[in-house]
């Protein structure tokens, strides 16, 4: 038995994690443990989670090694085939790519815009690598990266009128996609990209619906980031 000092919950089971916030359970003494058991009784008050996690990280477990033997493979076929050509680097992305997008979406516990997030930052992440190894120009940042933003903002504009009770919570979401579209213009500074046609409409797009929120929504705008920034 173990207790959760942020929910004020006991945990039965020999889990060392709250499976409500996620944060490190504190050990019970004897005498603690007895006056819970007398208070509650023997059954407890909170579901066994261990199995069901067990099962998880052990799929989890079993994926990577699937998944590392077929990079090997991968290594070993274009090293004996194509060795001027090493494709067995954007195998590696891939392979690393699904498994930590799975791994997120299974693991954790957050919502839909941290997730979303994550997505679009690790696909912009594969794009740029793809656009190294293959060598050809800088495609990854004149049109991909700002067609993920343009999506980004599209899923915003989406969830906020799906969930309108809690749409401030795409907030951070929308200053991701306009913190990109910042970035992707230092790089055109720095002469990464010629063509702006694309970087121009996604930067527009993000700067219009944030400078819209935090205009005419300023309250829940303050809110979200005090919550989530605590200042």
């Amino acid at each position: 038995m173990n207790r959760c000092e942020n929910c004020n919950i006991y945990i039965y089971d020999d889990t060392e994690i709250c499976p409500l916030c996620h944060s490190i359970l504190a050990d019970v003494s004897e005498d603690e443990k007895e006056r819970v058991i007398e208070t509650y009784g023997d059954e407890a008050p909170y579901p066994d989670v261990t199995e069901g996690i067990k099962r998880v990280n052990f799929a989890m477990r079993l994926l990577l090694f699937i998944f590392i033997l077929t990079e090997v493979a991968a290594v070993i076929v274009n090293l004996l085939t194509t060795p001027k050509f090493l494709w067995c680097l954007l195998s590696l992305v891939g392979l690393a790519y699904i498994f930590l997008f799975l791994r997120h979406w299974i693991k954790h516990d957050s919502g839909y815009s941290a997730k979303i997030g994550f997505q679009i930052f690790m696909s912009m992440v594969l794009m740029v690598i793809i656009n190294v190894v293959i060598g050809k120009p800088y495609w990854s940042l004149e049109w991909c990266l700002p067609g993920m933003i343009i999506l980004g903002d599209v899923l915003v504009f989406i969830f906020m009128l799906l969930y309108r009770e809690n749409w401030f919570s795409y907030i951070l979401l929308l200053v991701l996609m306009v913190i990109c579209s910042v970035i992707l213009w230092v790089l055109f500074a720095l002469g990464f990209i010629k063509s702006i046609i694309l970087l121009i409409i996604c930067s527009a797009i993000s700067g219009v619906f944030l400078l819209v929120v935090a205009i005419f929504k300023d309250r829940e705008v303050k809110r979200e980031l005090k919550r989530r920034f605590h200042v």
